[in-house]
């Protein structure tokens, strides 16, 4: 009722001509968004995502995989798949925040829905494993590309770009206009660098 409305005006304001702003969430937090929300607020939801303003990815929220078993992993990609065909889309990503391990078990049920990223942001305290930060996550015939990362996800190069993840804290929501204009200008201050 606070975040979701928050996100979606933000990148309204933010994304008149050029895309500048996409608030990035659970499929499970934007499908309870749909339907739970007051008709106004499901209304502005369903033209942001749309409109690209606002995305789910394949994933319905942060859980510890290997407690899953695999009915309950393919219920929980489900969720996007049901908000891509409501929405004419296809998602090919899906994001892990503060767990800092999971299941190879996860691979070839993110490969067969068509997913080809994961990204896992750990939180800072947490040691990282020693993986690049870029590789090709293999089960038998199956493989997605995972990016793992301390500090919940961060600035990365590679050869022809840069991603960048702009989190808030927890239980903060999305962030000002001004600071994502401040996150804009950090990446363009260091682009020389990179």
């Amino acid at each position: 009722k606070d975040y979701i409305p928050k996100a979606v005006r933000l990148a309204r304001s933010m994304n008149n001509g050029r895309k500048k702003f996409v608030w990035t969430a659970g499929s499970y937090l934007i499908r309870y968004a749909l339907d739970h929300s007051s008709p106004e607020d499901t209304r502005n939801l369903q033209k942001a995502i749309r409109n690209g303003d606002v995305r789910y990815h394949a994933l319905p929220l942060t859980t510890h995989s290997e407690l899953m078993n695999e009915r309950l992993f393919r219920y929980g990609i489900s969720i996007a798949g049901k908000l891509d065909a409501e929405f004419g889309l296809h998602t090919h990503a899906a994001k892990m925040t503060d767990v800092p391990g999971h299941t190879i078990g996860m691979v070839p049920l993110l490969y067969e829905k068509g997913i080809k990223f994961l990204h896992i942001g750990v939180n800072p305290a947490t040691p990282l494993p020693p993986v690049p930060n870029l590789f090709k996550w293999k089960h038998k015939d199956s493989q997605i590309i995972v990016m793992y990362q301390g500090d919940y996800g961060e600035v990365a190069e590679f050869d022809d770009f840069v991603i960048c993840f702009a989190h808030t804290n927890d239980n903060c929501g999305p962030q000002s206009t001004d600071e994502i204009i401040n996150i804009y200008k950090d990446i363009q201050k260091n682009e020389n660098a990179w």
